[in-house]
């Protein structure tokens, strides 16, 4: 219902990605028989399920552009999104060195630092770099004309958010930071923990959106998170299917 009303396709997508990753780590870890068991489950339920969201994504694209005077095709969107990502990204990265702004690991942080700065701002506190690096993520937002007659805002990569930070050694040091934080948790789902597969399909998201934005910019991201660590208990999955708690 909320994806209908505001012509929102993320939310689906992180569904159908986080959907098809899980399956696939299920089954990693699994003995041939309830393997089997999954693949059943998988083909009956889950795919057919994954198709619906991608025919409601098909639908809320055509709902999208037939607001417009000059719509698109879904390819041609499809396309579109895949490809406005360098012009978008060059746009905003001119605007950060021509105004040289540097925010210090402040945008890395930033879903985070929102938390504090919500409390920090009832008693007077202010923070500068916090407030620029919230600046330039609303300059982000403006839309910006890549192909004729056609706009775009927010793509910029998770490249542009280290590039603010520490320049081009923000972006080698970042990219190394995320892709160890990612591996890590990666070998960590074959020790079938449950709430280790569970922060990885949360990663899992931030990677697939990495095309367009560093998704921990995002509080509700960021809350996420806490969530998932309050509310998921540490359990492994046997190999019988079964599931113990460990605390």
């Amino acid at each position: 219902m909320y994806c209908t009303i505001t012509f929102g396709r993320i939310i689906i997508v992180n569904t159908i990605v986080s959907l098809i990753i899980g399956t696939l780590i299920m089954g990693l870890s699994l003995e041939k028989e309830v393997k089997r068991k999954l693949i059943r489950t998988f083909i009956k339920y889950i795919l057919p399920f994954c198709v619906i969201l991608f025919v409601v994504i098909y639908n809320i694209s055509n709902m999208r552009q037939s607001e417009k005077s000059d719509p698109i095709l879904f390819g041609e969107q499809f396309y579109s999104y895949l490809t406005v990502v360098i012009p978008l990204m060059d746009n905003n990265l001119a605007y950060i060195d021509n105004n040289q702004y540097s925010t210090y690991g402040v945008i890395f942080l930033k879903g985070i630092l929102n938390f504090l700065m919500a409390f920090g701002r009832k008693f007077g506190i202010r923070f500068p770099l916090f407030e620029q690096a919230s600046s330039i993520i609303i300059h982000t937002e403006e839309y910006v004309p890549v192909f004729p007659g056609r706009v775009y805002n927010a793509f910029v990569s998770i490249f542009f958010a280290f590039y603010v930070d520490f320049r081009e050694f923000g972006v080698f040091l970042g990219s190394a930071f995320y892709g160890w934080i990612m591996c890590k948790y990666f070998k960590e789902i074959h020790t079938k923990n449950i709430k280790a597969i569970a922060i990885y399909l949360w990663l899992m998201q931030s990677l697939v959106k990495s095309f367009f934005r560093w998704e921990f910019v995002r509080m509700d991201y960021c809350l996420a998170f806490i969530w998932l660590m309050i509310w998921i208990r540490k359990k492994y999955i046997l190999s019988d299917n079964t599931q113990i708690d460990i605390g």
